[in-house]
């Protein structure tokens, strides 16, 4: 729930799989322009990542801590588009996306 608002109540209209390693990565941004929510799932065969949602760089010890198999929901345009992740451990994570309006 999101601000009282269920994430059924936008319209899913694109995805991608992005393989977060240790360089920085965001949404492609082709794929954001009408973006209200992201809606997250990190593989559970694949390893933790971190994330930031100022467009700040994350490391491996800094920002939120997402575990193999959880999922996190990003709200808004600018956090959509400031969205940088990079892997908290050893392994690459697998971030599966489905983008809402």
């Amino acid at each position: 729930m999101i601000i009282g608002v269920s994430i059924e109540e936008y319209e899913a209209y694109d995805k991608e799989t992005i393989t977060v390693g240790s360089t920085a990565v965001g949404f492609t941004s082709s794929k954001i322009s009408n973006c209200k929510i992201a809606f997250c799932t990190l593989d559970p065969d694949g390893g933790a990542i971190r994330f930031w949602i100022d467009g700040s760089p994350p490391t491996s010890t800094s920002g939120h801590y997402v575990a193999p198999g959880e999922n996190i929901t990003i709200a808004g345009p600018n956090n959509i588009k400031n969205f940088k992740a990079v892997k908290a451990s050893t392994s690459d994570g697998v971030l599966q996306v489905t983008y809402k309006k």
